[in-house]
């Protein structure tokens, strides 16, 4: 493994109501957890 190498994914809730943004160093495993208001391009970005 690489250190600095984070891979990040997009939770979805039921009826896609919420999401939650994840990141991961996948080294580490170092997590970071983000409430989202939508999953839009904008917030995600």
């Amino acid at each position: 493994m690489i250190a600095g190498y984070w891979e990040g994914d997009l939770i979805t809730g039921s009826q896609n109501k919420s999401c939650v943004g994840t990141l991961v160093e996948r080294t580490s495993g170092y997590l970071v957890l983000s409430k989202m208001n939508s999953k839009s391009a904008l917030n995600v970005n």
